[in-house]
């Protein structure tokens, strides 16, 4: 659930307007214990037209990791050294900061 909530929030960063996803079994499972009263999903009309749909599959993502001192100074998880010494680490950061990290 982290990282729909990660993605959602990161859509308006990528100029969207919302980032949505579907109620399903993973969504009843996070509520659960959260909510004391009845949840009525909210889904897309099944006619809707939207000017775009984007489909990635997260499954080809790689970990990035960012190095110093810049956010841009970044580079995928197969690009470092294996043997770099390592002084400091924050997992997350404020975009991604999740409870699973």
């Amino acid at each position: 659930m982290a990282d729909r909530l990660t993605i959602c929030n990161m859509a308006i960063e990528a100029g969207g307007k919302c980032g949505v996803f579907p109620y399903d079994a993973i969504t009843e499972e996070y509520i659960k214990g959260r909510v004391n009263r009845p949840v009525e999903p909210i889904n897309a009309d099944p006619d809707a037209v939207y000017a775009q749909t984007i489909t990635i599959d997260l499954s080809k993502l790689q970990p990035v990791v960012a190095f110093p001192h810049l956010p841009s100074n970044t580079h995928y998880i197969n690009e470092i050294d294996k043997d770099i010494k390592i002084d400091q680490v924050i997992i997350g950061s404020c975009t991604n900061g999740r409870y699973e990290d």
